[in-house]
């Protein structure tokens, strides 16, 4: 193997410093432990029956039979696709801003096999890797949409079907486990990881989405805030969503901390929001880029490199102790990279417009290396690598 239909990209360099996959019901315990560990009430299976924002905000909830009232200064809606404030305040949803339009088959399953012993079987050099694919986030990478499987320690895999939503809209003379089973006996590599696979009780049977993305026309007010992940929804593609929703904290906590007038954490708000639109933008562009790419390995690998790209930049003045605050999600208030992901996607939904030759393949491969070069810290777009990226530290630092 010579990994052309592979791609390495480590992002850390030890296991210690290493992201994981998180199982939620413990994970979020783990979260609400720490809240409480410093003082915040937590109020779990508690409905918010009734909000009036006129003056403050002054919530009634209900939680099992008992009556709770809440009065508060300020609020953040941390909801996600529940989307709280979408509703209570009827804010647009502007989906139609969005590139990307994906789906997802999906569910959580015992007795899934390891990828490494079929790679290795089909003559896969894993010794070229940095680390155990099966610890990491591993994709498989389909004409017309992606899969992620996520193992965890306790046996559980979480895994799922991203569908380009355009390209194969959801039929509903299937059902969502013949659509799953569909699409596994499309990839007969992919079939046998799960030949022995079974559902797990915890999330029950298969289950499938209508469109993902969403995105909320207004995402800040006088007395409000919607942090990333309840403002807008994408695709998973790149696990941006926690990264992000962390830049949003960030950015909320140095606006709330300066105890700012009324109209002056308003201005701060909607330069926040203004902040946070950009980024959206960048996302979904990237996003929707790698979906176009999906028709040829390679056009996709040319363009997850500005994701990589912003990442690495992103966390190196971090590292380096120079990130200023309110500074942008992977570069996306830099008009020079702005300005690169623009020229490289235009050409690449130029090129995919009809199937793309092999010369315009190579002529992207090129484009990108070019527009990326000012911002290419970490060695990618380099054909030596084989398309295997290990961790590296920035030469800037």
């Amino acid at each position: 193997s010579d990994h052309c239909n592979e791609l390495l990209v480590e992002a850390s360099v030890a296991e210690d410093d290493a992201d994981a996959h998180w199982f939620r019901p413990e994970f979020d315990a783990f979260l609400v432990d720490e809240a409480r560990s410093v003082g915040i009430p937590c109020l779990d299976r508690t409905e918010i029956v009734q909000a009036d924002g006129s003056q403050g905000w002054a919530l009634s909830c209900r939680r099992g039979t008992e009556a709770i009232s809440i009065q508060a200064e300020f609020l953040i809606d941390a909801s996600g696709e529940g989307g709280f404030l979408l509703r209570q305040l009827q804010i647009p949803n502007d989906v139609d801003r969005m590139r990307t339009n994906s789906r997802v088959v999906y569910g959580h399953f015992t007795g899934v096999d390891e990828w490494d012993g079929l790679y290795r079987a089909a003559g896969g050099r894993a010794a070229d890797h940095t680390f155990y694919c099966d610890d990491a986030a591993l994709h498989h990478v389909v004409d017309g949409g992606w899969m992620y499987v996520l193992r965890f320690q306790n046996g559980v895999t979480s895994a799922g079907f991203l569908i380009d939503n355009r390209r194969f809209p959801r039929d509903p003379d299937l059902s969502a486990d013949e659509e799953w089973h569909a699409w596994l006996e499309r990839y007969p590599s992919i079939a046998a990881q799960f030949r022995n696979a079974a559902v797990t009780d915890l999330c029950g049977s298969i289950r499938r989405s209508s469109r993902l993305q969403r995105r909320a026309r207004q995402t800040v007010g006088m007395n409000w805030a919607m942090l990333p992940q309840a403002a807008y929804s994408l695709d998973a593609l790149h696990s941006s969503g926690n990264a992000h929703t962390l830049y949003g904290i960030e950015r909320l906590v140095a606006i709330l901390e300066q105890r700012l007038s009324v109209a002056e954490r308003y201005a701060a708000l909607q330069q926040h929001a203004k902040t946070l639109d950009a980024e959206i933008d960048l996302v979904d562009q990237i996003v929707h880029g790698c979906y176009r790419g999906f028709v040829h390995f390679d056009l996709f690998v040319s363009m997850a490199m500005f994701y990589f790209a912003g990442a690495h930049n992103s966390e190196d003045l971090r590292r380096r102790g120079v990130a200023r605050p309110g500074q942008a999600f992977l570069l996306a208030d830099h008009q020079e990279f702005r300005a690169a992901v623009d020229r490289c996607y235009d050409e690449l939904l130029r090129i995919t417009a009809r199937p793309a030759q092999s010369a315009e393949i190579v002529g992207f491969q090129q484009l990108v290396a070019r527009e990326i070069a000012p911002f290419n810290i970490a060695g990618l777009c380099d054909p030596s690598r084989k398309n295997m990226y290990p961790f590296i530290v920035a030469a800037s630092q």
